[in-house]
């Protein structure tokens, strides 16, 4: 926009560098925020100017609301589809209107977060029945966001739990089981609302939603070890890239190298998800062509110009190198799983 405002023509690699520091300081908010409190997260990605521009807040004003992100912040990131109307989307994109970046050009980077109250909307708006209007800077926005993390939708046909507790920490317990145990578990599941009471009751600092802790409980709990959990989740391909290098204590882990074209040809372009949902999850990176790349990359660990003699010797030094610390030091790292006898013997003839 500055360049176009002096006359000059668009160039492309001032707005790929433009884009490229979007992305990398929305990465680091997540990066920063993503375990502390979900409340402060929520007002932080409002305001970020990657999200401001990608869901089309920017251009909220008074008088012409733009819904997209309002519908978003709760179908996706706090409560989910069927604790919401329509009434209540149109009401949110009100309270947000005037959270947008400065398109100033004086710093010549007009891509900061600017809150413009000329286009706030500061009349009465009505949110899950509440009343409310706000005329001061981020105050409806800020209100709006307490009153999707304390909505009680009582949406039976959900689950019996959302008629005693918030939807927001049921959505949010739910979409982190899914992703840290397995795909297959219900929303109604006594586990989900187990942890939806702690995260909406556990207060951290003064605040509730405190992901950090919800995640502590999580891993330190008997259901995230049940024998019916072991092994069914689907590594999508950075979980697979970068365990596959970090179990084999190799360095393949530039960028531009290797690692990153893989991931590409499974299916993950690093940055650019296919939507604001983000990325798949699950048995959606199972298929006949992101599979047959996991294969290739394994082959490309495993071939001599990545597993060199040198490496062998880093990870185990020749005075340990017995067939069965052979054997089992791999067999640790590649399969987890015991061998068979079979399998055993053909791998210490194999070193013979």
């Amino acid at each position: 926009p500055c360049q176009l405002a002096r006359g000059l023509p668009p160039d492309n690699r001032r707005k790929r560098l433009i884009t490229m520091r979007l992305l990398k300081d929305q990465n680091n908010l997540l990066r920063q925020n993503g375990h502390n409190h979900y409340r402060q997260l929520l007002r932080s990605i409002t305001r970020d100017p990657a999200m401001l521009i990608y869901l089309d807040n920017r251009q909220n004003a008074k008088g012409k609301p733009q819904e997209n992100y309002a519908r978003e912040i709760m179908e996706l990131f706090s409560v989910g589809v069927g604790n919401y109307t329509e009434e209540d989307v149109r009401a949110v994109a009100r309270a947000f209107t005037g959270e947008t970046i400065n398109a100033q050009c004086s710093s010549n980077w007009p891509y900061s977060y600017f809150f413009d109250a000329g286009k706030h909307d500061g009349n009465l708006k009505t949110v899950f029945g509440q009343v409310f209007g706000f005329s001061g800077p981020q105050e409806d926005t800020d209100y709006v966001i307490d009153l999707i993390l304390d909505r009680v939708s009582g949406a039976v046909d959900i689950s019996p739990a959302h008629t005693a507790l918030p939807a927001a920490a049921l959505y949010l317990s739910w979409k982190l089981l899914t992703w840290f145990v397995s795909e297959s578990i219900a929303i109604d599941d006594p586990a989900v609302s187990e942890l939806g009471g702690f995260l909406y009751t556990n207060t951290v600092a003064g605040d509730v939603y405190h992901l950090r802790e919800a995640l502590r409980k999580l891993f330190k709990s008997s259901f995230f070890y049940q024998p019916q959990y072991r092994y069914t989740m689907y590594k999508h391909p950075a979980d697979f890239v970068v365990m596959a290098l970090r179990n084999l204590q190799l360095q393949e882990t530039s960028y531009t190298g290797e690692a990153r074209s893989f991931m590409d040809r499974m299916g993950m372009r690093l940055f650019s998800p296919p939507n604001v949902a983000g990325w798949n999850h699950g048995q959606a990176w199972v298929n006949s062509g992101y599979l047959l790349n996991r294969y290739n990359y394994a082959n490309r660990l495993s071939s001599s110009a990545i597993a060199t003699d040198a490496w062998v010797d880093n990870l185990l030094p020749a005075s340990e190198r017995t067939h069965d610390v052979m054997v089992d030091f791999f067999r640790a790292r590649l399969i987890q799983i015991a061998l068979r006898r079979q399998e055993y013997a053909i791998l210490y003839d194999f070193l013979n």
